[in-house]
């Protein structure tokens, strides 16, 4: 039997969410400041949904999903100022969390969609069913595992007070210490002329670059 359950997810997982008392962006805030703002708050999140998660809650499981993506998509943002040698190995958890949460809802849409397209479920239908409920048991074992325990407490404290903080040089400290609005014109110009020289070439691209484009086209 399948763990998610049903009616009322929605609510059940939002009426669960953490408030926010942090601080809210302005366009003269420091760039260092900023990004623990955003990652805080995407922290935040994850541990708001992690309990929903662990017992199947399908909208709980989603809200993880994007709250991981935002903090991927920061790290990526403010990646000149927040380079250190601790990053990598945080990206790494991170990668690893993004895999276990992926997979079980790619199976959450695709049997939801399946369940209110009105048609004839297929003779695998079942099997998908007991899939995704073996899958949703393993989430929550790695959402309870010493593994994500550790993810949480080193990103936790390499946000708040890695390397990157107090990189040497005065180039470094500059760049932390500039105001996120002028930081922000110019990292999005790059990312989006980067986008539309990308988008140039769509139709030529296999299936891998079209997924590869899509994703960057959402962070």
């Amino acid at each position: 039997m399948s763990p998610s359950p049903k009616s009322g997810s929605k609510a059940a997982s939002r009426s669960k969410r953490v408030p926010r008392s942090q601080p809210r962006l302005n366009p003269m805030m420091a760039c260092d400041t900023a990004f623990r703002v955003v990652a805080r708050r995407c922290l935040a999140d994850l541990a708001a949904n992690h309990a929903a998660t662990c017992t199947g809650d399908e909208e709980a499981l989603h809200q993880m999903r994007v709250a991981l993506a935002r903090l991927r998509a920061a790290i990526s943002f403010f990646s000149p100022m927040v380079a250190d040698a601790q990053r990598r190995q945080i990206w790494a958890k991170l990668k690893w969390l993004h895999r276990q949460l992926g997979t079980v809802r790619d199976l959450d849409v695709a049997i939801g969609r399946l369940e209110t397209s009105g048609k004839q479920r297929p003779d695998d239908y079942r099997f998908w069913k007991t899939k995704r409920a073996e899958s949703h048991r393993g989430l929550a074992r790695a959402l309870r595992s010493a593994s994500y325990r550790r993810l949480i407490r080193d990103a936790s404290a390499w946000i708040e007070s890695g390397p990157w903080a107090t990189g040497d040089g005065k180039h470094a400290a500059s760049k932390r210490a500039s105001p996120i609005a002028a930081y922000c014109a110019g990292k999005s110009m790059r990312w989006q002329e980067k986008l539309l020289k990308k988008h140039r070439k769509l139709r030529d691209m296999g299936a891998k670059k079209r997924h590869r484009l899509r994703l960057f086209n959402k962070k």
